[in-house]
């Protein structure tokens, strides 16, 4: 008590500002709309249970239970003026339920709704995407997780089980996409996947003819036909596994008609490697492809 008020101490932190960016993203009207829930029996809606969860996250509590502690040492009138919120109310129970909501709805169009808004709502926009697969490996026992399992190792443990994660991000390297995957996930099937979902996810949002760029995981007898069905525009590499990849090579040396690229590096004052480019449009498989084969000065007597 002093002059006669009594005073709580709330330190926020980064709180008020993990607040702002759900709000920005409109992660809770995006839940709403997407799970099905009966705003007449609910005491609080399950996008404010899962957006009040996502600050938690961003604010880094660990581990994530007895959230409702934490939210008691915080000023949710300030937070969530709207909202009425009680902090009993986001209890784990509540979160329990929200979750369940959440598992049933396709999560990886709810991650791209995020970014877009995200992207949106800071005048960013979508030229190129850029495909890739990363690993995690766990330690333990997890009964019933069938997304935990031995698969090609990226971080090099392939004596433990893992978990894959697929991601999609955009020229500036934002993301756009995010997939949870089976820790033995094909790098070949999921970026054929990924890429023809994005691609009628984006046509859909108003974002035509984007680009896609993945690694030669990508480039199959099959999947250059979906890609060419599809009408997916996509840069790669080939891989050696296609005896064009050898020819082509030859032919640049052959003919000797180099484009000078020059220092690839953004540093121009830092000397590095020059490259020469050799261009070439071709068919493979019924199909014509531009082809460029690249020449490193620091790769030309390696390859000599």
């Amino acid at each position: 008590m002093a002059n006669g008020y009594d005073l709580r101490i709330i330190q926020p932190m980064s709180v008020p500002v993990a607040t702002m960016l759900c709000r920005l993203a409109k992660i809770r009207s995006i839940i709403n709309n997407t799970v099905y829930w009966n705003e007449a029996n609910a005491q609080i809606s399950p996008g404010l249970l899962v957006e009040t969860l996502i600050i938690c996250i961003l604010y880094d509590r660990k581990p994530l239970w007895k959230v409702c502690e934490f939210w008691q040492n915080q000023d949710l009138t300030h937070l969530f003026p709207d909202d009425n919120i009680q902090s009993e109310w986001l209890n784990d129970d509540a979160y329990g339920h929200a979750l369940d909501k959440v598992a049933e709805v396709n999560m990886e169009l709810v991650i791209s709704l995020v970014c877009l808004v995200l992207l949106e709502a800071h005048n960013v926009g979508i030229d190129r995407v850029h495909l890739d697969t990363t690993s995690k490996s766990v330690q333990g026992i997890y009964n019933g997780a069938t997304s935990i399992c031995f698969g090609h190792s990226k971080d090099l443990r392939p004596d433990l089980k893992q978990i894959k994660f697929g991601i999609g991000v955009q020229q500036d390297g934002l993301p756009v996409a995010g997939e949870v995957l089976s820790g033995n996930t094909s790098d070949v099937k999921w970026n054929i996947d990924a890429a023809g979902a994005m691609k009628d996810f984006f046509d859909n949002h108003r974002y035509k003819d984007i680009l896609f760029v993945s690694d030669c995981a990508i480039v199959s007898t099959d999947n250059l036909k979906t890609l060419s069905e599809k009408k997916i525009q996509f840069v790669s590499r080939l891989p050696e596994t296609f005896n064009l990849a050898e020819r082509l090579k030859e032919e640049a040396f052959k003919e000797n008609k180099w484009l000078k690229a020059g220092n690839l590096t953004k540093d121009k004052t830092t000397k590095g490697a020059q490259y020469q480019l050799y261009s070439k449009t071709t068919d493979l498989d019924g199909r014509l492809y531009r082809f460029i084969v690249v020449q490193s000065s620091a790769l030309l007597d390696h390859h000599r």
